[in-house]
């Protein structure tokens, strides 16, 4: 029963990560997986591009991540994730956006961060957890997904349980060194939706330079 539910949040996860948050997951938790349950490449767009965040090549960022619980998440949750990306790499991270997306990933080539991308339906994090991230010399996304509901007088059943099963992002915590470490391109901005429904469709978003960051991930499209 354990490993069926931590089956249904993996996969709920994984399409928000990449759909949403132009990230590729890969599950890596195990005895000795030093507490990362995934590592992730985040494709962003390079810094010398002056054209609008779905265009271009991307650079990728390696994200060390772990799937939420569905309880308050403690500082200690932080702390653990600062001592994985100082036992992957030990020092703090700098300079780490530099890898081109014209070849496929490889571990000699990795660039580092440390991240977190949970899975659906979390509630809310401590507040000395925000404030652990947020003075954290590690740079940090927190995120919090909720499923989506629509009513059910306008879907079928399967319907109904296809928008319930799918991921919107609720929340997004971006540190401040992890805005440093982007050169202030990322914002975080509260997405309304305009259909007048009203059913849940409004959420956190991703923005590059002014402009929704869209999903791209190269080595996915071959």
């Amino acid at each position: 029963m354990a490993a069926r539910a931590a089956q249904t949040t993996v996969a709920k996860g994984r399409p928000v990560a990449r759909e949403q948050l132009s990230m590729s997951l890969r599950r890596v938790g195990g005895r000795s997986d030093g507490g990362v349950d995934f590592t992730s490449w985040w494709w962003l767009p390079h810094a010398t591009n002056t054209s609008h965040a779905h265009s271009g090549p991307r650079r990728r960022l390696r994200i060390f991540a772990r799937h939420a619980e569905k309880k308050k998440i403690g500082s200690n949750y932080v702390r653990e994730m600062e001592g994985v990306l100082y036992q992957y790499h030990g020092a703090p991270p700098h300079n780490v956006l530099s890898s081109r997306s014209d070849h496929p990933p490889s571990d000699a080539d990795d660039v580092h961060g440390a991240g977190r991308v949970p899975e659906p339906a979390l509630v809310a994090f401590f507040h000395s957890t925000l404030l652990r991230a947020m003075s954290s010399t590690v740079p940090f996304l927190l995120l919090n997904l909720r499923p989506i509901s629509r009513s059910t007088s306008l879907v079928d059943a399967a319907d109904r349980r296809e928008a319930t099963n799918a991921g919107a992002v609720g929340s997004v915590v971006m540190n401040h060194m992890l805005s440093r470490m982007l050169g202030g391109d990322m914002e975080v901005r509260w997405e309304m939706s305009l259909n007048g429904g009203g059913q849940g469709e409004d959420g956190a978003g991703l923005y590059w330079r002014g402009h929704k960051l869209e999903s791209c991930m190269p080595e996915m499209d071959v």
